[in-house]
């Protein structure tokens, strides 16, 4: 009788801790409704996942939240987090770097005080010759 009550107490300890519901129904709003209050939720309970020293962090979810970062203009902190992911798995150097490619920006973009004009962009490249 005792092994039946630790057995279903433990079952239900395990079921109240499982952090992965929290982060499907996270990713859910995120997909689903890409507002800037879903972005935080979202990255919030990622860096509360890196933050924590019992479990190491999944592979993946570090460069899921260096994704997340540089959505919402993070840079420093998304390129960290792609340092961290790299270190934890090197195997993944190809796609992180893909990854990296995408998401961070090669040069920061050009900040426009209020009431000035915009910078004139450089034309496109093409391939062809501009006269």
């Amino acid at each position: 009788m005792k092994q039946l009550l630790l057995s279903i107490a433990l079952l239900v300890a395990s079921c109240t801790s499982n952090r992965w519901h929290d982060y499907d129904t996270s990713s859910q709003d995120v997909v689903m409704d890409p507002t800037e209050e879903s972005y935080a939720e979202h990255i919030e309970l990622l860096e509360s996942w890196a933050a924590d020293s019992d479990q190491p962090m999944p592979p993946g979810l570090y460069a899921e939240l260096a994704y997340w970062l540089a959505k919402v203009g993070r840079y420093p902190e998304a390129e960290a987090a792609l340092q961290k992911e790299l270190a934890l798995y090197p195997q993944a150097e190809k796609f992180l770097t893909a990854l990296r490619a995408m998401v961070i920006p090669a040069e920061p973009a050009q900040t426009v005080a209020p009431g000035e004009p915009a910078p004139a962009e450089a034309p496109a490249a093409t391939g062809e010759v501009q006269p």
